[in-house]
This record gives structure tokens, sequence and C-alpha cells, in this order.
């Protein structure tokens, strides 16, 4: 190999390093990221329930195809952003889910008002066990996430 293309390679390699520095996430940033996702899945999520309890069929069939959608393809779109140093994703991803429960429950109350404000009376609201069946959904998009068999 000749000194000059070896240089060019070497120059490239330090280019792509530099530029996935500038652009990769830090691990809070991943959690974030994680965060983010799960919380737009579970506005989907909790839509979908509440057109499907309270009557409203078709828009139920439509907030279910909305939630599988965003959950599965921002977890994607997490996966492969670029970090900056190497971490444990289980790990992470499990502190990601213990500060996503609290968040939940302002996010059930928020999507039960909107709902009823845009749609009609709520008669039926989120209960617990819809709440656990998104986590459910959350884990399946886990397998995605963190290459878990």
């Amino acid at each position: 190999m000749r000194v000059k293309t070896r240089k060019q390679i070497v120059a490239k390699g330090k280019a792509a390093l530099a530029m996935r520095r500038a652009v990769g996430w830090t691990r809070a940033d991943w959690i974030n990221g994680v965060e983010s996702a799960l919380g737009e899945a579970f506005i989907a999520f909790c839509k979908a329930r509440l057109a499907d309890k309270n009557g409203q069929r078709r828009l139920g069939r439509s907030w279910t195809v909305e939630f599988e959608r965003k959950l599965f393809r921002r977890m994607i779109d997490v996966y492969v952003h670029p970090v900056k140093r190497a971490f444990d994703r289980r790990a992470a991803f499990q502190e990601a889910i213990a500060e996503m429960h609290g968040a939940l429950d302002r996010l059930r109350d928020d999507v039960e008002r909107e709902f009823g404000n845009g749609v009609g009376r709520v008669r039926r609201g989120i209960n617990d066990r819809d709440v656990k069946e998104f986590w459910t959904w959350a884990r399946e998009a886990t397998r995605v996430l963190t290459g878990a068999d």
C-alpha cells in the first residue's frame, strides 16, 4: 500500500470518528430517546384503547396501527442512532422504564381529557390492565432495541 493511500484511509477514519462524536448520543441522551419513543407510543395506545372502549371501533383500529408503527419505528430509530461510547443498553433501558412509570399516569389523564374534548364523553377510561398490556408491547419492542432473544 502506498503511503498516500494509507494516509487517506487514516484521514477518513479520523473524520468518521469525529463525526460520530459530534452526532452521537451520550447514555443520557439515549435514555431520553427511549423515554420519548415510549411516551409517543403510549399516547397513541391510549387513544386506540379509549376509542375501542367507547364505541369508536374504526378510530380505534387506525390508532392501533399508529401505535404499533410509532412503537417499533421509534425503537428502531433509537437503536440505530450513533452513540458516543458503548454502554449496556439493557441496563439503560431498565433505567428509562423506571423513570417512565410516573409520567405514564400523567399522560393517561391528559389523553383521557383530550379524548373527551375531541370525541365526546369518556364512559370507560384507561385502567391498570391496559397499562400492563402496553408494557407487554414495550417489552416486545425491547427485543428490537437491546438485541435480546
